[in-house]
């Protein structure tokens, strides 16, 4: 019985990667073919188990560099509005001229 290779005949090679699977999934894969018995030889089906690498790692450093950036932006908004005056309190009616204008007049000018 001859062995046959590659080089010799067209063969076709079959692979399928199947994503992250929860605890307790699985996966079917089901291939069906023709193989012609004066060309069969051997079929092999091989599952290799990986770990992927985790594409949305954010490396430490740019964590620490972002809050950083976040808490300086965050003091020199806060520096700038109390330059404007944002956080000075105002009185709610106004000047002490204008609440004197606002209180009732006295029973004795009525």
């Amino acid at each position: 019985m001859d062995t046959l290779s590659c080089s010799q005949v067209d063969c076709l090679k079959l692979r399928c990667e199947v994503g992250l699977l929860e605890r307790g999934t699985s996966a079917v894969l089901e291939v069906r073919s023709r193989i012609w018995a004066e060309t069969f030889t051997q079929v092999s089906t091989s599952v290799v188990w990986t770990k992927p690498d985790n594409p949305y790692a954010v490396p430490l450093w740019i964590i620490i560099l972002a809050v950083l950036a976040g808490l300086l932006l965050l003091a020199l908004l806060i520096y700038i509005l109390y330059k404007l005056g944002f956080f000075k309190r105002s009185l709610p009616y106004g000047t002490a001229m204008e609440k004197a204008e606002l209180k009732p007049q006295a029973a004795s000018e009525a």
